[in-house]
């Protein structure tokens, strides 16, 4: 463990056990361990003999905006508190307990930056699919609108109209992530799948029972390939 690399794997896990023994993140309604935390150059076999082995990095909360604010509030209610220890650190001197207090401090920040960054993570991840998931339902929406062969009623194309109209507001208001990553606004995922959702099921045919839309689909790939199995030009 004396190369880099290792050290900085070193590093990380003990920003994990620690995170695990002071009940952060998926952790936090767990049981609290009485005791101190001991880190430093012993964390390993002092965690693991006091407390037994940890879980597995526990980002296993929802990734929904509740989550993620509630991290959030956690760690700028701390920041103040790690700057003013950050400052009082620098202006000790050179010795073993102000390496104690920066390791301190670095393990604490690291795993609260760790931490939020993972639920951001999740949370944009979330929101991307919720952002694809409305774009292609815009898409169905539009192709169903245009088939003359099986309308919508009045209602169901007003509704349909304005919904898709709502929807491309959103992405346009968002921007793309594929091409302007950086200019990039996330929208609400819990708006962006409303909005999928019932267009979806507008543009379902729920008015065709399986023996028509059976008929209908043999009807265009016979149209499509030609009478001897060929494409048509």
């Amino acid at each position: 463990m004396d190369g880099e690399q290792h050290a900085s794997r070193r590093r990380a896990r003990e920003v994990e056990y620690e995170s695990w023994y002071r009940r952060r993140g998926g952790w936090k309604t767990e049981p609290a361990f009485t005791g101190r935390w001991r880190g430093g150059e012993d964390f390993v076999s002092s965690t693991l003999l006091a407390y037994g082995t940890p879980p597995s990095p526990a980002s296993h909360d929802d990734p929904s905006a509740d989550v993620l604010m509630a991290t959030l509030a956690g760690c700028e209610e701390r920041l103040d508190g790690y700057r003013r220890s950050r400052d009082g650190i620098r202006r000790m001197p050179d010795g073993p307990e102000r390496d104690r207090l920066s390791r301190q401090l670095a393990a604490d920040t690291g795993g609260d930056l760790r931490e939020l960054s993972d639920r951001w993570r999740d949370w944009r991840s979330m929101e991307l699919a919720a952002r694809d998931r409305l774009d292609q339902a815009i898409a169905s929406i539009e192709r169903r609108l245009d088939d003359r062969k099986a309308p919508l009623s009045h209602e169901e194309a007003e509704e349909a109209r304005a919904l898709a109209s709502r929807g491309r507001a959103l992405l346009d208001e968002a921007g793309d992530p594929r091409w302007n990553p950086d200019s990039y606004r996330p929208r609400d995922p819990d708006e962006e799948l409303k909005l999928a959702k019932r267009l979806e099921g507008i543009a379902r045919e729920r008015d065709l029972d399986s023996l028509e839309q059976l008929d209908r689909l043999t009807a265009t790939i016979r149209a499509t390939i030609g009478p001897r199995g060929g494409m048509r030009p």
